[in-house]
């Protein structure tokens, strides 16, 4: 290992040698570990925060769904999960299929309901239908109101081999599948009067997907160029300093570990090092550190990390395309299959809110990068940052 890495990873073991307490990792009743846990007495497990909109009934279903199955499956139901281990990092709704089977140590289909999209992968069996392809089926074909049990259910028959629904019966049929072109909704607010027009031309283009904006579209706009949005959503837990400091840990000592590692995990690690270390955006430079030290935890397991959901990085990995327009102008952004069906719905997606605003209304590094969902060169936005 060359001396300039060996230097990297010193400097951020040194900066981050204390994690959260075991006590208070523990306390968390759907950390990755505990689940898998109980997965080895019951392949099905429904989170208790989960249990007022999961009926007994449905939970039954699920398990003989489970057992119909030609090969191990295992279906959770939970809000929101707390990886564990070294290669692990807190980002709901992504990557729960692999941590679970990571900490479970057994392979077969995982298949993890949030209330919004479901999570689907297979390790070392062939099902009938991908997982992404079946979970988009289910996007596309069920009630959006749709429980999430039944949702879970609807992807388990299709993975299993049992046909879509009629196509008579389904919820929106996309363009790829022969449907009309998703709509245009400046022509609606032109009419009704309405200024201001924030987002239009809502739709899920391409799975996966790379940030599309061009430099110059992000030169012209600018920090905070995404136009103002109703502020709905979430603010940063009080949590997030000390899961980013454990985040960075973790990625240097899975740097420490690996053999030839790609260089580009080396400048994630250092990158979410110095967004740590400064303290000019407050809590979205910890959310920031915790980002790229799960893209480089990512680029070590699966040799490439892909963009996170611009609107609010917590949502995890984009799984697909969401456009607006402004100013005569089409921006493509990267988001999460919840907040592209949003805005498929014309509906203003969950926003990471600071100080009440989404966050990119105010001027910030992350605003500029979308947490590098705009602007995967997130090390060099923040050498530059302030100067």
């Amino acid at each position: 290992m060359s001396r300039p890495v060996q230097l990297v990873l010193a400097v951020l073991t040194a900066l981050l040698a204390v994690g959260p307490s075991a006590t208070a990792l523990a306390a968390d009743p759907d950390r990755v570990d505990l689940v898998a846990r109980e997965l080895r007495r019951d392949p099905v497990f429904v989170s208790d925060s989960f249990s007022r909109i999961v009926s007994p009934q449905e939970v039954a279903a699920l398990r003989r769904a489970v057992a119909r199955m030609p090969f191990p499956t295992y279906v959770v139901l939970a809000p929101g999960i707390t990886p564990p281990g070294p290669t692990a990092i807190q980002q709901p709704s992504d990557g729960w299929a692999a941590q679970l089977r990571d900490a479970l140590g057994r392979d077969g289909l995982y298949v993890v309901g949030k209330g919004t999209s479901p999570e689907a992968d297979a390790f070392g069996v062939r099902p009938r239908l991908d997982g992404r392809d079946a979970t988009l089926a289910a996007f596309f074909d069920l009630p959006e109101d749709i429980r999430p049990a039944r949702e879970v259910l609807y992807v388990l028959g299709l993975m299993r081999g049992e046909p879509r629904l009629p196509r008579a019966e389904r919820r929106q049929i996309p363009p790829n599948e022969g449907g009309p072109p998703f709509e245009d909704d400046r022509a609606e607010e032109d009419e009704g009067g309405g200024s201001g027009v924030w987002w239009i031309l809502g739709g899920i283009l391409g799975l996966p997907v790379a940030a599309v904006v061009t430099r110059r579209t992000l030169l012209r706009h600018g920090p905070g160029a995404p136009p103002r949005a109703t502020a709905r959503g979430r603010a940063l837990d009080p949590g997030t300093r000390a899961e980013a400091e454990l985040a960075v840990q973790r990625l240097a000592t899975a740097l420490d570990r690996a053999t030839s590692p790609p260089e580009r995990a080396f400048e994630l690690a250092a990158a979410a090092s110095v967004a740590l270390d400064r303290d000019r955006d407050g809590e979205l430079d910890d959310l920031g550190a915790l980002v790229l030290a799960g893209m480089g935890l990512d680029v070590l397991r699966r040799g490439h990390a892909d963009p996170r959901c611009f609107y609010d990085p917590r949502h995890g990995r984009a799984k697909a395309e969401s456009r607006w327009s402004q100013d005569g102008e089409t921006v493509a952004v990267p988001a999460c299959r919840a907040c592209a069906r949003d805005i498929a719905g014309r509906r203003a997606p969950s926003a990471l809110l600071h100080d009440g605003r989404p966050y990119w209304e105010r001027r910030s590094v992350w605003a500029r990068t979308g947490f590098g969902a705009l602007d995967p060169d997130v090390g060099r936005a923040l050498a530059q940052d302030g100067r």
